[in-house]
């Protein structure tokens, strides 16, 4: 039977949780530049005159 190694696991679950990390951020990094190309900005309503408001007594 093998004898457990402590660090032997440290360091394989560093290594699982390094590639988890970077599957995960290119799976974002994959979504988002998806996601900015399809979603449609709002774009800000202009209105019919230009006038600034008039500031509103306190």
């Amino acid at each position: 039977m093998a004898e457990f190694d402590p660090d032997k696991l440290r360091k394989r679950l560093d290594q699982l949780n390094e590639e988890q990390l970077a599957t995960m951020e290119k799976l974002v990094e994959e979504l988002l530049t998806k996601t900015e190309d399809t979603v449609a900005r709002p774009r800000r309503a202009e209105p019919d005159d230009a006038s600034p408001r008039p500031a509103s007594a306190a």
